[in-house]
């Protein structure tokens, strides 16, 4: 059960986390994901602001301004005028929506000018490792100048606190002297179900923080107090997952080459009966690999050369040969993907009903 289903539990935990409903948010990244999350917030009442790096690209800036326009969302000229507010008052929560192998310079620069009590939810998909280092990064880096901010109100001539505030202090929790850092793993497609999409949550502020996300309309779950662990649940299935979805391209590719696709269905329905291989699972797997195709089949060392090595699970690719495991699923899931996105380019009978999401 976790912390915030457990009626015994109190946010009293965290005393220094704010449970005060949020109002106001700030997006980095005005991608795919990002902008939905933007606009629906912005559609439920929420004060919110976004920061891409395209807002200033000549080639860009006119759609993804227009973009930020219809959905009612204010854009921000920097990082800095995102994650600080753009209206004089600070954004409670900030959510990180950016490539993946930018999430972890993007959780740094942010670190500069995040304030202690703000919310950092990191949505991107990477590695255990990196959102541990984040995390890491992101209170270190305001702690500090939280610290600085102290030292300066206790040098000479700054007004000494009275005992009551003084003792509040004390009483207030190691949370409060810098910003939190959210892990979120999101386990489904965002389009779809946009706010909805389901979302786990770690970190020691995860119970409190899926209180607050989920009054805002989001999915949210608390997983656990540890970072890194959503993440290697979403890793780890995704290796399944995709691994499952190329090898059903291919599969099913060469055997329709032969003219034997009913036959294999047969066959596999025969072994797996649950699986539903000779009703809607087929057509599934390959819709995704059309739906996702282009989008996944895109160069990012996070998700591509990390995942190939193994390093998002904390694998390196030299302990493949002595544990003799070697990530195949996921260089042929990068190649069925990449297949079924060359089928708007080459189109054949074969590729372009993988691409219509239909074996039969």
């Amino acid at each position: 059960m976790s912390r915030e289903e457990n009626p015994n539990s109190s946010h009293a935990v965290n005393p220094g986390v704010d449970n005060d409903p949020i109002r106001r948010v700030a997006l980095i990244g005005f991608g795919e994901a990002g902008s939905i999350l933007a606009s629906d917030l912005a559609a439920r009442g929420v004060d919110v602001s976004a920061f891409d790096i395209l807002f200033d690209a000549p080639a860009h800036r006119d759609a993804m301004l227009a973009k930020a326009r219809d959905g009612r969302v204010r854009p921000a000229q920097s990082l800095q005028d995102c994650v600080c507010g753009l209206t004089g008052q600070m954004p409670q929560l900030v959510i990180s929506a950016v490539t993946a192998s930018s999430a972890a310079d993007v959780a740094r620069d942010a670190a500069l000018h995040l304030r202690p009590g703000q919310l950092y939810l990191d949505i991107n998909s990477v590695s255990p490792e990196t959102k541990r280092r984040m995390a890491a990064r992101i209170s270190l880096s305001t702690a500090s100048a939280n610290s600085n901010a102290s030292h300066d109100a206790s040098s000479p001539g700054a007004t000494a606190p009275n005992k009551s505030s003084t003792a509040s202090s004390a009483a207030a929790s190691h949370s409060s002297s810098h910003a939190l850092f959210i892990e979120a793993a999101v386990m489904a497609a965002v389009p779809p179900q946009r706010l909805k999409v389901p979302m786990l949550l770690g970190g020691p502020y995860a119970a409190e923080a899926a209180v607050r996300l989920r009054a805002l309309g989001l999915n949210a779950t608390a997983l656990t107090d540890r970072y890194g662990i959503a993440s290697a649940v979403k890793m780890c299935r995704s290796v399944l997952i995709k691994g499952l979805e190329a090898l059903a391209v291919e599969s099913m590719l060469a055997a329709r080459r032969y003219g034997a696709e009913d036959e294999v269905l047969a066959s596999l329905a025969a072994t797996y009966p649950a699986m539903g291989w000779q009703e809607s699972l087929p057509d599934y797997l390959i819709s995704r690999v059309a739906e996702h195709g282009r989008r996944i089949a895109l160069p990012d060392p996070e998700r591509v050369g990390h995942e190939r090595r193994g390093d998002r699970l904390g694998v390196h690719g030299d302990d493949y040969p002595r544990r003799g495991k070697h990530p195949l699923s996921v260089t042929a899931s990068a190649k069925a993907r990449h297949r079924g996105t060359r089928c708007s380019r080459r189109p054949s009978r074969e590729l372009s009903r993988v691409e219509a999401g239909s074996f039969r």
